[in-house]
């Protein structure tokens, strides 16, 4: 439980069985929680997997994965996947990128609170056997929808954009809804506004009077498997390539970049939902303890190498580089590191570490890039790196040079979600000519790392003959005292 504080920060956790509330947010603002799994709890008492209550501003709900939550509570209303609950005015929710099914609740449901942003979410028959129940319903002012894939058990709703109840008032006006698919292949009355306007979508485009709904699509968006929790798209998914690019989510639930060309046709267009297509195989789902549900799948770009004494690089496997600096795009990896696109990278490219290997506390070898860089001049170097951390979880990789230290160092980076910057590690080496590896292992999921080069150490060096001093108060450069890697040319 937080409560009655501001600027928290709840990563990469799985909480499970918990009876009295998951994750409860209570008058609080700027609370992140991300890249969590929330599942299996019999929640009682007015609660739900995530419930923001009289929250403040600048709240954010993203990359989770929430399953299996149920309300055994005799009043039956509540057990919700996501829930911003009597915030009013004063709050503000940003929800983007999770995917959420099977929860006895509403998959998101925002009661009596104004300023949300829904976007590039996956619902997924949520709403247990409840009646008038569904995916996502809104009742409050300034709310957007955008992007998502809502799919709702049988009779039930998609998408629920209400009006008023006894002690609140909306405002139809200042909500924006577009770029949804709304599906079920049951029934075709899945969306409702005002007062309980039920239509199927070409009849609310036509009726609804706001302007919603232009892009909004009732088609099967081709999951891969659903059933198995499993909720990227197939080749030929009517959500690939096709969100509305006013609002989408800057990467997916795996930190893959937006947008991208899914369909081949030339053009990077960001996908609907939480997932950017990719064509990599699936991984089997790990079934949940007590088999009602499976563990979600977490595709990676890359095959996961198993362990052992000798991973396999990941190809492309590149030479050595004949200087002092080389790409991430042209490092050998090994295991679930990712190369993604990257516009603030140099080569528009950057080395990744993807959510599916969390956070270690030790280097691990079957899970390393190995950078090839090529040394002329005998000397004292250090390496330096363009990395980017966006945040406090994710500001730090292992390092080595030649398998030294025997023990990797950890290289901590400065946060600064803005863009790249030039570190040097922790490391200093005489080197030799020839080539040199330096091989950086995970430490947490979410840090970048752009290139890597090796730089003359920044200690007192030997001065470069030949020197000599002027005679007179002008002195051409070719002939001062030279440190380092300085050259004349």
């Amino acid at each position: 439980t937080v409560r009655k504080t501001s600027d928290v920060i709840l990563r990469n956790l799985d909480v499970s069985n918990c009876r009295n509330g998951a994750l409860e947010i209570l008058e609080s603002a700027s609370v992140t929680v991300e890249q969590s799994k929330i599942h299996d709890n019999p929640l009682g008492g007015y609660t739900s997997a995530i419930d923001l209550w009289r929250c403040g501003q600048n709240n954010v709900v993203r990359g989770n994965q929430i399953w299996n939550n149920s309300d055994t509570d005799s009043r039956e209303t509540e057990g919700h996947g996501i829930i911003m609950d009597l915030c009013n005015d004063g709050g503000s929710l940003l929800i983007e990128n999770n995917v959420i099914w099977h929860n006895e609740g509403w998959c998101i449901g925002i009661y009596s609170s104004d300023n949300t942003l829904i976007r590039n979410n996956v619902c997924w028959q949520n709403g247990g056997e409840r009646a008038s129940s569904g995916e996502v319903s809104v009742l409050g002012r300034n709310h957007g929808v955008y992007n998502n894939i809502l799919v709702p058990r049988p009779d039930q709703l998609a998408l629920h954009l209400r009006e008023k109840e006894p002690d609140f008032v909306g405002h139809l006006g200042t909500l924006r809804e577009n770029g949804n698919i709304l599906w079920s292949p049951t029934h075709d009355r899945v969306v409702a506004w005002s007062y309980h306007t039920i239509r199927n979508v070409a009849d609310y485009k036509v009726q609804n009077g706001y302007g919603w709904g232009v892009d909004t699509l009732q088609v099967d968006p081709l999951f891969v498997d659903p059933a198995a929790g499993d909720f990227r798209l197939q080749a030929g998914s009517p959500a690939i390539d096709s969100a509305d690019g006013s609002s989408v989510a800057d990467v997916d639930l795996l930190g893959h970049q937006r947008p991208a060309d899914g369909n081949g046709d030339g053009v990077a267009v960001a996908d609907r939902g939480a997932y950017e297509y990719e064509s990599a195989p699936p991984v089997d789902p790990t079934p949940t303890p007590g088999g009602a549900m499976p563990t979600p799948v977490i595709p990676t770009s890359v095959a996961p190498t198993p362990v052992g004494p000798t991973p396999t690089p990941v190809p492309p496997v590149a030479g050595c580089s004949s200087g002092l600096s080389q790409e991430a795009e042209l490092a050998t990896r090994y295991g679930q590191f990712e190369i993604v696109g990257d516009g603030q990278a140099s080569g528009a490219q950057a080395l990744y570490v993807p959510e599916a290997l969390r956070d270690s506390s030790t280097p691990d070898a079957n899970n390393r890039v190995d950078f090839c860089l090529t040394v002329t001049e005998t000397g004292s170097y250090e390496v330096v790196g363009r990395t980017l951390a966006a945040d406090s979880g994710s500001d730090s990789f292992f390092i080595q040079v030649d398998g030294q230290p025997a023990t990797p160092q950890k290289w901590s980076l400065p946060v600064d979600s803005s863009g790249y910057n030039l570190v040097v590690a922790p490391l200093k080496f005489l080197l030799n000519p020839g080539p040199h590896t330096v091989t950086i292992y995970h430490r947490e999921a979410g840090a970048r790392l752009d290139r890597i080069e090796l730089v003359v150490a920044r200690d007192t060096p030997a001065p470069v003959p030949p020197a000599d001093c002027g005679a007179d108060s002008v002195q051409e450069a070719e002939a001062a005292t030279r440190f380092g890697a300085f050259e004349v040319v």
